[in-house]
């Protein structure tokens, strides 16, 4: 009998969902169920994706905006770079945005920015001497390899942990679970964030996983979008997604653009996850009050796209520096950027996103999860959807922005995992957007069970 034809007779077996092992040629090969169900796929047509569970992981030591601003200081007279080329203050500019920027707390891997108010770092128990790199020691302006190297060394913490809590939230079984997606614009390695959660949490060594690195703060959004496209192609697919970033390591001490200056005040640490599949499963009742996650039932994912603003590549960017004093990446941050955004909401995209929602969701008013950039592009974005019809007060993302800061990939998994457990509305519009200047979007509906 050949190959072929004993998969045949799994795939017309009763137990064909049960692992089995065939003989080759002498050889053991092991041959998980699903391929088999693979030859008796349901019509693509009849698919759905859902999202089943959404769960973020913050690190351990918080920063305040009063202590941020004391670490800046700290750091602007280390290196001694204190005035703009005319001659006005750096500090008191930046001072200014910190002040605007909505933000009371953020998390962080690094110890530097936590000090007194004297200004010393704190060393208590949460310290640890070589996470300590905005310091003296590298003239609080360390090389590109060490901040990279403070990514590489607590990815896996990030990961792992936003990982974990998914997986229990959604309360599957983690051996159906055939696709893992990570990404992160702070960082990159490899083995990078998928193989450390395969390893870490005993999933399948025949998990396919995708790495998305360096792309934007929309690419939260992407992996998202990309596990949906794995599970509407094929049958029987669950996907891990994982966002995570340490942002906060990429601070730059030196630079006198205020382009650059604006989007620094903002970027912190965490991470985020989902469980994506193309089976129907309630969070358990058991977990529904635990303080790392929240019960967010199953929302199908409707239709999802990218949408690339024309002539805007210049106002949004993140690259390595070509400054010889920086010894990182710079993201720099054009005032122009959130008009131009909102005017895209109002004259080029946001018209056809409302007819294909009211197409695809009806005409009830959704629940939002909008890319939480800051607390004027918030504004903005509020302004546009109420213009287009859809009334809102963004209370969930102030909410966000306050309390994290700017997470890049990471700010939809919180937007979601605050939302999906507390509106009352049956649809989400979810929008992401960064560098290019690229716009991610989808629509959910809620699952009545």
């Amino acid at each position: 009998m050949t190959l072929f034809s004993k998969l045949q007779d799994m795939a017309s077996d009763d137990n064909r969902g049960l692992a089995t092992t065939l003989v080759v040629g002498g050889a053991g090969l092991a041959l998980a169920g699903y391929m088999a169900k693979a030859l008796t796929a349901t019509d693509p047509s009849e698919r759905k994706a859902y999202i089943a569970s959404v769960s973020t992981y913050n690190p351990k030591m918080a920063v305040s905006m009063h202590m941020f601003k004391r670490f800046y200081h700290k750091c602007r007279h280390g290196t001694g770079v204190t005035k703009f080329a005319d001659g006005r203050s750096v500090l008191e500019f930046c001072d200014k945005l910190l002040d605007a920027s909505g933000i009371a707390n953020r998390y962080s891997v690094c110890p530097s920015f936590r000090v007194d108010e004297d200004g010393n770092t704190i060393k208590d128990e949460l310290y640890r001497e070589e996470d300590d790199i905005l310091s003296e020691k590298y003239g609080f302006n360390p090389p590109a390899r060490v901040r990279l190297a403070m990514w590489r060394n607590h990815m896996p913490e990030l990961a792992v942990g936003a990982a974990r809590n998914a997986i229990e939230q959604w309360g599957g079984d983690i051996s159906t679970i055939t696709h893992v997606i990570g990404t992160s614009t702070s960082g990159w390695c490899e083995p990078g964030i998928t193989s450390t959660v395969i390893s870490t949490l005993g999933l399948s060594n025949h998990c396919c996983k995708v790495e998305l690195s360096f792309n934007g703060c929309f690419s939260g959004v992407t992996a998202m979008r990309t596990a949906r496209d794995v599970v509407l192609a094929q049958p029987n697919r669950t996907v891990l997604v994982i966002a995570m970033e340490i942002g906060g390591g990429h601070m730059d001490t030196v630079t006198t653009c205020r382009e650059s200056l604006v989007p620094l005040t903002l970027f912190a640490d965490g991470s985020g996850a989902a469980i994506i599949t193309n089976n129907v499963k309630s969070s358990p009742a058991s977990k529904q009050n635990h303080p790392d996650y929240a019960p967010v039932g199953v929302w199908e994912m409707k239709n999802w796209g990218t949408y690339l603003i024309p002539d805007t590549k210049k106002l949004m960017i993140w690259n390595e520096s070509e400054v010889p004093e920086y010894g990182g990446y710079t993201m720099i941050l054009d005032k122009k950027a959130p008009d131009m955004l909102a005017k895209c909401l109002l004259t080029q995209l946001g018209p056809t996103l409302l007819m294909n929602y009211l197409k695809v969701c009806g005409v009830s008013q959704p629940a939002f999860a909008v890319h939480t950039g800051g607390r004027r592009i918030i504004d903005l974005m509020k302004d546009a959807f109420n213009t287009l019809g859809w009334r809102d007060d963004f209370k969930e993302h102030y909410g966000v922005l306050n309390d994290v800061g700017n997470l890049a990939t990471v700010c939809i998994f919180h937007l979601l995992q605050r939302q999906l457990c507390t509106t009352k509305r049956n649809n989400c519009f979810i929008l992401g957007f960064g560098p290019g200047m690229t716009v991610e979007y989808g629509f959910l509906s809620r699952v009545v069970q």
